[in-house]
C-alpha cells in the first residue's frame, strides 16, 4: 500500500493547569503513585468537549476537525504532566459509544491511552509516541505509534505537497474488555509498552502479534520497531517530555467521506493516571 493510501486510512470539567513542582500525588499503592486528574494540564481545550468528572472517573469526549487527531502533524486531545528521567506511566481506560448502547464503534481508530511527547516542535518535527486501546481499523486492538521528524524536504504529505512527520503505527487484534490496563516505560531513550491480561498478569506487547503496520515515512526505520521488536528507541525525545492520557476521536470507514466527522461516536473513560520513577524494564511487570 503506498504512502497516501496509508495516510488516508489514519488518521474533565475544563483542567486545571499547575506546574509540576506544585504536583498533588496521592498514593495508589506502595509501587504507583496517582496523579489527581485536578492536576493535568489540558493541552489543547478545542480538541475535546467538556470533560465531565464522575465518580472519580474522567470522561473525554474528543471533538474538532478531520485533522484534530494524533497522527503526523495532526494533534488530538492531551491531559498531561511534565515529568523527567526514567519513568512507568499507567491508565486504565474504557471505549464508549456516546448514545450509550454496548455496540462497537463505527468510527476506525476510536481510541484512549497514553502519550508521551516532546514539549514543543516545529510542523515536520513532531516528536511523540501514543500507546492506546480501542477500535481500530475495523477491529478491538491495541495500538502503539512512533511519530518522529521528517528531516528530508524532498519527501512530501501527498495530499499538501509539504513535508510533514512520519508517523508509524503497529496493531495488534485483542478481545475486548470493559476496561483495559495500560502501561509505558522509559529506561533512557529505549520506550517499551505493556497490557494487563485477563489474569490481571502484565505483559509486554510483541512484534509476532502485529497485524497491521503502516502509516506515513514507513520505510524511513526506527530503531527497534519492527517486524521483530518493538521498543523504540532513540527517535528524538529529550530528558524532559510531557506525558499523560490521549484520546483519538474516530474517523469514518468509508474513504470516500473519510474527512466526514459526523461518523463520531465515541469517548473514553479514565480511572486513573499513576506515574513511577523506575530502574529498570523489569519494574514493568510488576503488579
Amino acid at each position: 500500500m503506498k504512502n497516501h493510501k496509508h495516510l488516508i486510512l489514519l488518521t474533565a470539567i475544563s483542567l486545571l493547569g499547575v506546574s509540576c513542582s506544585n504536583l498533588k500525588i496521592k498514593n495508589q499503592n506502595k509501587d504507583m503513585n496517582i496523579i489527581e486528574f485536578k492536576e493535568l494540564k489540558d493541552y489543547d481545550s478545542s480538541k475535546h468537549k467538556e470533560n465531565k468528572l464522575v465518580d472519580g472517573v474522567l470522561e473525554i469526549t474528543p471533538d474538532g476537525d478531520f485533522n484534530d487527531q494524533w497522527f503526523s502533524d495532526g494533534e488530538g486531545s492531551l491531559q498531561y504532566t511534565d515529568v523527567s528521567g526514567d519513568f512507568l506511566l499507567e491508565t486504565e481506560v474504557s471505549i464508549f459509544r456516546l448514545d450509550g448502547t454496548d455496540a462497537m464503534p463505527e468510527a476506525n481508530f476510536s481510541t484512549g491511552g497514553l502519550l508521551i511527547k516532546k514539549p514543543k516542535y516545529k510542523n515536520s518535527e513532531a516528536c511523540w509516541l501514543m500507546y492506546n486501546v480501542g477500535f481500530q481499523a475495523g477491529f478491538w486492538g491495541r495500538e502503539f505509534k512512533v511519530t518522529r521528524a521528517n528531516m528530508d524536504t524532498t519527501v512530501v504529505n501527498p495530499m499538501t505537497q509539504k513535508p510533514a512527520s512520519f508517523s508509524t503505527l503497529k496493531l495488534i487484534p485483542t478481545e475486548r474488555t470493559e476496561y483495559t490496563k495500560l502501561r509505558l516505560a522509559r529506561i533512557d531513550n529505549e520506550f517499551r509498552s505493556y497490557y494487563q491480561d485477563t489474569n490481571g498478569q502484565w505483559a509486554e506487547n510483541d512484534a509476532s502479534k502485529v497485524t497491521f503496520t503502516f502509516g506515513w515515512g514507513t520505510e524511513y526505520p526506527i530503531e527497534n520497531f519492527n517486524d521483530d521488536i518493538l521498543r523504540p528507541a532513540n527517535f528524538g525525545l529529550g530528558d524532559k517530555v510531557q506525558v499523560g492520557i490521549v484520546t483519538n476521536p474516530g474517523m469514518n470507514p468509508d474513504q470516500e467521506k473519510i474527512q466526514d466527522i459526523s461518523v463520531r461516536d465515541s469517548g473514553a473513560r479514565f480511572k486513573y493516571l499513576a506515574i513511577k520513577k523506575i530502574k529498570s524494564f523489569d519494574e514493568a511487570l510488576m503488579k
